[in-house]
């Protein structure tokens, strides 16, 4: 293999220095000897004369036909199990096609560099050319190109173990219309095999391979699919299963299948299966001799540092096409510029009416700031009062007003009821209610209910709604405890699941919204600090 790809390499190198070879002979006549070996079956001599095509390129000649040779020549790399050349050609595919804006050459192009990245078990960079295939499938409404796009994507999203992806695209496969039905009935039980099994049905994964190794038995499927993949997806059903022996079964005739096609990375990942399953049954020395015969032809066939190096081509040439698709942009910017030259001017026009509003918006903020300072001046003065009328009450031993609670008993609850709904356990339960806190006080709903109203003429619902909106406020203004919190995390902390509701109940308490209130308090000063009282002589 690696002799082989030498001589082919030394060739075009020749060919380049010199010049002539490939200059004496036209594009179209180095087009029209690749397609007739391609006909003929000579995928290497094939490979040659596109090798000379990408000679031309590269010296700077440029014709259409060149999108078609291109692509040619990666699939006859691909048959001859020449991926990283294959790799070289299609990158090369997709830059030609997108100089002469051949759409249909290009996602084709697109397309293979995904299945070349799915070869090296890249599979993110699979999808994600395979996404792009598709998507350029949709836009030119190419039922086959179509196909191929979804199969693919089937069965990258199930190697990346996302079948809930793969069975959208399965669903979307299903409903395509297909010149071809005998085909689409093919892929679609390769894909549904791929599916279950993804999902940890190998049983069923084994029925639907099966039917799909029928069809493609047929001489009458094109393209004609590769068996020997069936052959080993079987295989690894089976292994799934722990049914070693048919496992085996399967791998040996993908073995034979995969000489008869001449599929060199089907027979190196069956020699990887037999490798395994033969280390699980502990045969270690049949094990090692397949592993051996593995690592011999991945290596020959995959040459890290030279896939690297076309990936890093391909890197570039995109990163080429973004830069010109950016200069593009920044032409259309300079253009908008004239534009918003001429929308400034008008903007002039409305500059007095914008300063009036400026001036309306202090006077209103300014107003937001009394507000907020009404409301702070509101809390002290009910944090004095309840105190005082703790006091009061506590300094009580008889009233004039019945009740069916004692005076004395009542301060205790008006206690209790503060000190519960200070807990931020408590005030976070969404699912807080007068039930809970009589059970945390020692108490029942009746009385908490009467001391509240007798006490702040409030139910209940009401104290506990301004109690949380009035720590929820301490809170937005507390930027060195709680300035790394969100309106909703500060929400959720005095037990609003619902983020609305909190701005609505905020907003109806607090007369702002609840950012507008952390906004403006955050710029107000600090208080200053309260003169000393005058010590008593």
């Amino acid at each position: 293999m690696h002799a082989r790809n030498l001589v082919y390499t030394l060739l075009a190198l020749l060919v380049a220095v010199l010049g002539q070879p490939a200059q004496a002979q036209s594009v179209s006549q180095i087009m029209e000897n690749g397609e007739r070996a391609v006909a003929e079956q000579r995928y290497s001599d094939a490979v040659g004369h596109f090798y000379m095509m990408m000679r031309l390129y590269e010296q700077g000649v440029r014709d259409t036909a060149m999108c078609k040779a291109f692509l040619h020549g990666g699939n006859c790399c691909v048959v001859d199990n020449r991926y990283i050349e294959a790799f070289e050609f299609f990158t090369l595919g997709m830059k030609i096609s997108q100089h002469f804006n051949d759409n249909v050459s290009f996602y084709k192009c697109v397309n293979n560099v995904g299945s070349c990245y799915a070869i090296f078990e890249d599979y993110e960079r699979a999808v994600h050319y395979f996404e792009r295939a598709h998507q350029g499938a949709v836009n030119s409404n190419d039922p086959i190109a179509l196909s191929n796009s979804l199969y693919n994507l089937v069965g990258g999203y199930c190697k990346l173990n996302k079948p809930e992806k793969a069975q959208h695209y399965f669903e979307e496969h299903k409903k395509l219309n297909m010149p071809d039905s005998l085909y689409k009935r093919f892929a679609l039980y390769d894909e549904e095999a791929f599916i279950v099994e993804a999902q940890g049905n190998p049983q069923q994964a084994i029925k639907n391979l099966n039917a799909a190794l029928d069809l493609a038995k047929s001489r009458t499927l094109s393209p004609r699919p590769t068996i020997t993949s069936l052959y080993t997806k079987i295989g690894d059903c089976y292994d799934e299963m722990g049914d070693t022996d048919n496992a085996l079964k399967y791998y040996q005739q993908a073995v034979t299948q995969s000489h008869i096609e001449g599929s060199v990375y089907a027979e190196t990942q069956t020699y990887k299966a037999l490798a395994q399953v033969y280390n699980k049954m502990g045969n270690k020395n049949l094990a090692q001799q397949y592993k051996l015969k593995y690592v011999e032809l991945n290596d020959s066939l995959f040459n890290a540092q030279r896939f690297n190096a076309a990936k890093d081509a391909l890197s570039k040439y995109e990163e080429e096409v973004n830069a010109s698709h950016i200069s593009s942009l920044n032409e259309k910017i300079r253009t908008q510029l004239w534009v918003i030259v001429a929308i400034s001017l008008i903007a002039l026009a409305i500059l007095g009416f914008s300063l009036m509003i400026y001036h309306y918006n202090r006077k209103l903020r300014e107003a937001y700031r009394l507000l907020i300072e009404k409301h702070k001046q509101a809390i002290q003065h009910d944090d004095e009062t309840l105190k005082l009328r703790t006091e009061q009450l506590a300094a009580k031993n008889d009233s004039s007003e019945k009740s069916s609670i004692s005076e004395e008993k009542k301060t205790q609850l008006l206690l209790d009821i503060a000190a519960a709904l200070n807990d931020e356990k408590v005030i976070a339960d969404p699912d807080f209610t007068i039930n809970k806190l009589a059970i945390l006080v020692h108490s029942n709903s009746t009385y908490i209910n009467q001391a509240l109203n007798e006490a702040y003429h409030k139910n209940f619902k009401s104290y506990l709604i301004e109690q949380r909106i009035r720590i929820a406020s301490e809170r937005l203004a507390d930027e060195e405890h709680y300035g790394h919190l969100t309106i909703q995390a500060i929400a959720a902390s005095v037990g609003y699941n619902s983020p609305s509701t909190f701005i609505q109940a905020f907003k109806r308490i607090m007369g702002m919204t609840p950012s507008l209130y952390k906004a403006m308090s955050r710029q107000m000063p600090e208080d200053p600090p309260e003169p000393p009282e005058p010590q008593e002589e």
